[in-house]
């Protein structure tokens, strides 16, 4: 782009005498800022150009993964995500409201941008486009999913959830599954947004592994999403978890005999997740992981004590069997800090 100054006003003497040069009134200052203080276009702004963009850090690839900021959203992300939802966002938007009726701790804000970033959890947890399984298998390619703006809300809407601090339940396949293929020490980063269940009274179809995760910072959804068929804890995108151990109980005689009841499986791996900015020096087990390790066995002993309820709800199985994957050390050094 090129800039031209603007033309600058004469002022004309009066006919006689002849004015002089030094007489003359100097002409009117115009307001042109140099050319070498102009400035390019901003094209960060095209979308908005009636809007002054701070700077906000972006989701961006790193090892194939996207690897989102976080940080609240944006009213701009908050008006595309709209736009993008259709009428799945009116619908979801209704569960907003309810849950805001039925919580006070969720009317504390009751903006716009809050309920947003709310309906991006609500799509999250559903069934439709921007679901779990569709959004976290885009992240892990390295792409933002199919409803545009939904990523920066979703994780502007789950750190406005409570903290959940109790242990949640993953299960899988040992033959498939990278949480029992890792030995203790290991760290593994999940570039996608974990569930798990709140319910450790559960087990689905099929799986013959109980992955035991206790949480630093997983946000729980069920004042938001009532009357499902269990309630879930959710860690935002990036959390890394430390592999405390693998567990196998012995095979009861009793429990040999199938009565048709839903068991828990044999096998079970312990996680602690890690706190934000922390950064393990060894494979060793620290302090903080062997508390961490007894309360998990303490969980998994009444697991395997109490009576099992079976959910076969195809969108729960999906959110909480798929297996994590191994992401880039490169990578997953981007979410550490």
């Amino acid at each position: 782009m090129t800039t031209s100054a603007a033309p600058v006003s004469t002022v004309s003497g009066p006919p006689t005498p002849a004015p002089q040069p030094e007489h003359v009134e100097p002409a009117a200052r115009q307001d042109v800022a140099p050319p070498e203080t102009v400035r390019p276009p901003v094209v960060e702004n095209l979308a908005g150009p009636d809007t002054t963009v701070q700077p906000v850090p972006e989701p961006r690839a790193a090892g194939r993964a996207l690897v989102v900021p976080g940080r609240a959203s944006t009213t701009g992300e908050q008006a595309r995500f709209t736009s993008a939802a259709g009428e799945g966002f009116g619908e979801a938007l209704a569960t907003v409201n309810a849950a805001m009726a039925t919580w006070p701790s969720m009317r504390v804000d009751d903006s716009f941008g809050a309920k947003a970033d709310y309906v991006a959890v609500c799509l999250f947890l559903g069934r439709g486009d921007g679901g779990a399984r569709s959004l976290n298998g885009a992240l892990r390619g390295g792409q933002s999913g199919v409803l545009d703006g939904q990523v920066p809300c979703l994780m502007s809407g789950i750190r406005r959830l409570p903290t959940h601090r109790r242990a949640v339940l993953r299960q899988g396949r040992v033959n498939e599954s990278l949480e029992h293929r890792s030995a203790p020490g290991t760290v593994l980063t999940e570039p996608g947004f974990l569930a798990g269940s709140i319910d450790l009274d559960v087990t689905m179809p099929g799986a013959d592994l109980d992955v035991l995760i206790w949480p630093s910072s997983a946000r729980r959804t069920s004042e938001l999403m009532l009357g499902r068929p269990i309630d879930e804890a959710v860690f935002v995108a990036g959390a890394r978890f430390k592999a405390l151990a693998v567990r196998t109980a012995e095979e009861d005689d009793e429990e040999s005999e199938d009565d048709g009841a839903p068991t828990a499986p044999r096998i079970a791996v312990l996680y602690r997740e890690l706190a934000p900015g922390e950064t393990p020096t060894t494979t060793e087990l620290d302090e903080r992981d062997l508390v961490v390790l007894a309360k998990l066995d303490s969980v998994l002993a009444r697991r395997h004590q109490g009576s099992l309820r079976l959910v076969d709800d195809p969108e729960v199985v999906a959110r909480l069997t798929t297996s994590m994957v191994a992401w880039q050390q490169e990578a997953a050094a981007a979410v550490a800090s």
